[in-house]
C-alpha cells in the first residue's frame, strides 16, 4: 500500500517534470523556434491533467494523499507551484479527506 513517503516522491516528480516541460517548450518559444500555441496548448493539458487528479483522489489512501499534499506545500512554498493550482489542489484533497472522515464515522450525505 503506497504511503506518505510515495505520495510526496509522486507530488515533487510530477511538478518538476512539468517545470522542465514549460521550461523547454518557453525556451523554444522565446527563440523563435516553435509557435506560442505549442505552451498553451501544454498549459490547457496541465489544467486537465489537473481534472485528471481529482478524478483519481479518490482511489489514493489517506497516508498517500497526505504526503502529496505535503508535496505540493513544498514546491508551492519554494515558487515551483502556482497560488491558483494550490489553492485548487488543496480544495479537492481537502474534499476527499473530508469525505473520507465522514464515511469513516458514518455520517451520510442524507
Amino acid at each position: 500500500m503506497p504511503n506518505a513517503l510515495n505520495g510526496l516522491i509522486t507530488a515533487l516528480t510530477g511538478v518538476f517534470a512539468g517545470l522542465i516541460i514549460e521550461t523547454t517548450i518557453r525556451g523554444f518559444v522565446d527563440a523563435g523556434l516553435v509557435n506560442l500555441g505549442y505552451l498553451v496548448l501544454y498549459q490547457l493539458l496541465s489544467i486537465l491533467a489537473i481534472v485528471g487528479l481529482i478524478h483519481t483522489t479518490k482511489y489514493w489512501g489517506t497516508l498517500y494523499l497526505l504526503g502529496w499534499w505535503f508535496g505540493l506545500y513544498m514546491t508551492y512554498s519554494s515558487g515551483l507551484v502556482s497560488i491558483f493550482e494550490a489553492i485548487f489542489d488543496s480544495v479537492v484533497l481537502s474534499f476527499v479527506l473530508v469525505s473520507r472522515l465522514f464515511r469513516h464515522i458514518g455520517v451520510d450525505g442524507d
